[in-house]
């Protein structure tokens, strides 16, 4: 078990070098990481889409840098995008909500990468 960057408890495989005790790796215990698991607790669950909604614009309504929706607290990346904008066209709307829709597993079912295909 470790704790990982956002304070979310990771259950996995662990393993250090042997000869100085140094943490090496973790062998993660859910397939893959998948965008709409927004807080990396390997399912996608009711607390994702919370995060979710408070991004949402609207089809065709691009959502401004600078002033965010309020509530929604994610962080633009390198190409000025939000996690939410999963089909990256600048907008959060009901095409992104079908992705989050399509890949909820709820509290006790493992991420499902071919969720996103």
């Amino acid at each position: 078990m470790q704790i990982n960057n956002n304070g979310t408890i990771v259950f996995g495989l662990g393993f250090t070098d042997g000869s100085s005790g140094v943490f090496v790796a973790t062998i993660p215990a859910c397939p893959g990481s998948i965008a709409p698991d927004f807080n990396s607790d390997c399912h996608v669950d009711q607390m994702d889409l919370d995060k979710f909604k408070p991004c949402r614009t609207g089809p065709g309504v691009p959502y401004n840098l600078q002033a965010l929706p309020s509530g929604c607290l994610f962080i633009p990346n390198g190409s000025g995008r939000i996690a939410p904008d999963f089909d990256n066209d600048g907008d959060v709307d009901h095409d992104d909500f079908g992705r989050i829709q399509r890949c909820m597993t709820g509290p006790t079912l493992p991420n499902d990468p071919a969720c996103m295909n």
